[in-house]
């Protein structure tokens, strides 16, 4: 059964974002500008998400102690980190069985997201570069906030100045990536260096937080931004960005400004599809459920392609039976997805109310 409550606007873009993912991935040669886009709109729903959850549970909540951060902390971990661990073992497993020497990897550094902290990520596990980005960010981002309502005593701040606290902390860890990422300049190519490292790239989700800090404290700007058709020319100004960034191979100062402008161009379409709704049913549970099974999507395609890729790769088949063929791992990528989503991701979900730490 899905939720009704469930914000159809959101899953658009997160459905619309694996999709691009799977394309990106299917037709690499032609269309791999689609995986980055998909992953940063999934790093701008991310902030989204984490953003109203903060303000919510810090910013407008006056009992912000020890237990209000760890059990934000319990209820994120429990949502991502049983299926990462899952595919961390199943990859393993795989690596194992197709390279025969896979303690080469520092799989060490994988279990505690370290393996793009400050340098290129390596062939192993090669999704997972988005995952550390996103952990690091539910990790520090909460708890820097946390610090100072605690050294401050949150109870007696005023609303406004935890507001301030708040928009400060979101600037710098907006302006820190942004600097890192201009050391990081000039550094080989601009896919390795500057979109798929962890200290350079925790902006992304930040413009996400800002939409939800806007959303909460000043719906007179999403109305403005609606009768002024932004979103339409934030997508212009990406096809025209991304059209030079194509013809770019290294790391650059114009690499740097794509990957500042494009989340916030990104930001400005959520404002105005978050509302959005459909009413046909079929469309509208279609949507919801690729949107459910999105992070089992992410997490298995590139294993899923990569087994076919062996077990047909000797053969010579025609341009309708490698069609059929793509058709068939997408397929079978949904179902495996949905099996895991429904049989493990859940379950396990719904765990983290029995870990939830008790303020008495």
């Amino acid at each position: 059964m899905i939720n009704k409550e469930r914000i159809i606007g959101l899953d658009i873009l997160r459905s619309l974002a694996i999709l691009f993912v799977l394309i990106s991935h299917l037709f690499s040669s032609y269309l791999s500008i689609f995986g980055l886009w998909g992953v940063e709109i999934f790093f701008v729903l991310s902030g989204c998400l984490i953003g109203t959850i903060i303000i919510n549970d810090f910013v407008l909540s006056n009992e912000v102690g020890k237990t209000t951060i760890l059990n934000f902390w319990v209820r994120r971990w429990f949502r991502t980190l049983p299926n990462y661990y899952f595919f961390l073992i199943v990859f393993f497993l795989y690596y194992l069985f197709i390279q025969h020497n896979p303690f080469s990897v520092d799989l060490l550094n994988y279990i505690w997201f370290g393996q793009n902290l400050y340098k290129p990520i390596g062939g192993f596990f090669g999704v997972s570069w988005s995952l550390a980005i996103e952990e690091f960010f539910y990790l520090l981002f909460p708890f820097f906030i946390w610090l100072i309502y605690i050294t401050k005593r949150a109870d007696k701040l005023e609303l406004n100045y935890k507001k301030r606290i708040f928009l400060i902390t979101t600037v710098c860890f907006i302006v820190i990536p942004v600097l890192i990422r201009i050391f990081y300049s000039d550094k080989g190519d601009w896919d390795s260096w500057q979109r798929k490292i962890v200290v350079a790239r925790l902006d992304a989700m930040m413009y996400g937080v800002l939409v939800a800090y806007i959303t909460t404290f000043h719906p007179e700007i999403i109305a403005w931004f609606k009768k002024k058709a932004v979103p339409v020319l934030a997508i212009i100004l990406i096809g025209c960005l991304t059209k030079i960034l194509l013809k770019t191979t290294e790391s650059s100062l114009y690499t740097v400004l794509y990957f500042t402008v494009l989340p916030i161009m990104l930001a400005i379409i959520l404002i105005i599809v978050k509302d959005y709704n459909i009413s046909n049913p079929f469309l509208r549970n279609t949507i919801m459920k690729i949107s459910l099974c999105s992070y089992s999507v992410y997490l298995s395609h590139m294993l899923i392609f990569d087994v076919f890729e062996r077990v047909f790769r000797d053969i010579e088949i025609n341009a309708l039976t490698k069609l059929l063929l793509r058709f068939g791992e997408t397929s079978i990528i949904f179902v495996v997805s949905w099996i895991l989503y429904k049989y493990f991701e859940v379950p396990v979900t719904k765990l983290r109310d029995k870990f939830s730490i008790s303020s008495n």
